[in-house]
């Protein structure tokens, strides 16, 4: 049924328009009334009528306000103006308001009245079928789209659903494109306006069948890109990305990162190139924020990059070891700078060359004062490099731990009774030791030994030996065929759920979180 609403001043000739007319026989229905243009903006945001039956001449608003009004908000309303016949100009001026048609009220006959309704209706039920058919080919298309992305259709159906939904994806020669968008800040995250407005600039840059979108997921944007010479798709792909990058990066100062798959031959390989996307997006984490450009492959490999560059690695702990932390960590960005613009090296690979660098000095540091367990200490800081998302946010924890080394470990001093207490801790890290067992140890006040730790070491007794103590089961759960629960009775934790709450309360991670993540290297 087709809804209509009557708006006129004169109540009469409202009440002879409902009365000539055979409503529900001819698919009509009269949804409502208004004697005044005000009243009738009301009843259509309330009604959502289809066609509106209008009088230019109404009091408090008339209806070329209506028009204006109606079509802003609504313009699929059909407006049908009613004037007399004097306002010749008027309706003209109605109609490229965008008026559907027009009635004069002395002259129009109930036949022209419903004759003008029932195209309106057509007009409608044809907008309507039309939205309808093409909401469901949108709805189609994603569908497709998103099942060729989860790897859930066969070559042959991606070839049939490449050719029904006009998909400019070339068979012989494509690959996949992985763009990711870098917040500006770590306090200002991308939100979906953001996200959207690069996603608008990705589309704009794929027109003249160079590829299309597949798949928006959080801050990453998956496209595939037709090649049009296999020898030369790095450029290719290079082209386009510089063009988004340099909108993007210009107007919305976000860094952006491109992960490309290689050259897919057939539709066998589409998830492939999806899946080489993901992996070398790991990589991207650590390149992304050295420029603001950064092209990523899909041929990362895994390596240890202090044999490779042995001499850049002494090099930068020489520096470390000469007490220069901010030269060090210079140098540490200039050398990897260069050395991830010759290799691509994988997350892991990288992370593990930051994270020696640490361990080299602390292992350095600690032998100076005699005290092995200073490396233990600082486990949460070096965890933090591995779980960095970004290379700023892997150098801002490197260059964190070398200001506490030097703030906190430059010059110390602890007191012999201080030392002499945390040798006692490390001997005894399989029990609990209390604090009158300490002190006695000490020779002692138990208040005054606390006063005196805490003072030299910034955190109580109770707090230093418990970090330890889970910094050790940290160690003991990289070893082979290691157990926590073994491990927790190892340290004298009776009580296992205990001690997988203290675990998560010091190292951040659930102990079986924490096999395989070996952040120790023996220094050279």
């Amino acid at each position: 049924m087709t809804k209509v609403l009557l708006v006129d001043d004169e109540s009469i000739f409202r009440f002879g328009i409902k009365s000539c007319i055979r409503w529900e026989e001819n698919g009509l229905v009269l949804v409502g009334e208004a004697d005044n243009g005000k009243v009738a903006l009301e009843k259509i945001t309330e009604l959502q009528p289809d066609v509106v039956l209008l009088d230019l001449k109404m009091p408090v608003m008339d209806g070329m306000d209506v028009i204006v009004a109606c079509k802003e908000r609504y313009p699929q309303i059909e407006l049908i103006v009613l004037s007399c016949a004097n306002e010749y100009e008027n309706v003209r001026k109605a109609m490229k308001l965008g008026a559907m048609d027009y009635l004069f009220k002395p002259l129009m006959e109930p036949d022209d009245i419903l004759k003008i309704l029932l195209e309106a209706s057509e007009k409608t039920a044809y907008r309507k079928k039309h939205i309808k058919d093409n909401t469901q080919e949108i709805h189609n298309k994603r569908n497709f789209i998103k099942e060729m992305y989860h790897g859930e259709l066969s070559p042959e159906k991606i070839a049939d659903g490449v050719g029904k939904f006009h998909l400019p994806l070339k068979k012989d020669a494509y690959c996949g494109l992985l763009i990711y968008c870098e917040q500006k800040n770590y306090n200002t995250p991308m939100n979906q306006d953001r996200i959207q407005m690069v996603v608008s600039v990705v589309e704009e840059n794929l027109i003249c069948d160079q590829g299309f979108i597949v798949e928006i997921e959080n801050n990453d944007i998956i496209c595939l890109i037709n090649i049009q010479n296999k020898n030369e798709y790095i450029e290719e792909c290079s082209t386009i990305c510089n063009r988004i990058s340099k909108y993007v990066t210009h107007y919305l100062g976000n860094n952006l990162v491109f992960c490309i798959s290689e050259v897919a031959e057939d539709y066998n390989h589409t998830t492939q190139v999806f899946h080489q996307c993901r992996q070398s997006l790991e990589d991207a984490f650590w390149k992304t924020s050295i420029r603001p450009f950064a092209l990523m492959l899909a041929d990362s490999q895994s390596a240890d990059i202090d044999k490779e560059y042995p001499l850049v690695a002494k090099k930068i702990d020489d520096v470390i070891r000469s007490n220069e932390y901010e030269v060090a960590y210079n140098l540490l960005a200039d050398e990897l700078v260069i050395i991830m613009s010759v290799e691509h090296y994988d997350k892991n690979s990288i992370c593990k060359f930051i994270v020696r660098r640490v361990i080299n000095s602390i292992h350095t540091l600690s032998k100076k004062l005699r005290l092995e367990s200073l490396l233990l200490e600082h486990f949460l800081s070096v965890a933090s490099i591995y779980k960095s998302n970004t290379l700023n946010e892997a150098m801002g924890s490197f260059s964190h731990i070398m200001k506490q080394l030097e703030d906190n470990f430059g010059e110390i001093t602890y007191s012999p009774v201080v030392v002499q207490s945390i040798h006692y801790i490390e001997k005894n890290y399989n029990r609990n030791i209390n604090l009158e067992e300490i002190s006695r140890f000490v020779h002692m006040n138990k208040n005054y030994f606390c006063k005196v730790f805490k003072e030299e070491t910034g955190e109580s007794f109770v707090s230093y030996h418990t970090k330890m103590r889970m910094s050790k089961a940290f160690e003991l759960l990289q070893e082979d065929n290691s157990k926590a629960c073994d491990i927790a009775e190892m340290l004298g934790y009776t009580n296992y759920q205990y001690f997988c709450k203290l675990y998560k309360k010091y190292i951040g991670l659930n102990p079986s979180q924490s096999k395989g993540v070996s952040f120790y290297t023996n220094p050279q």
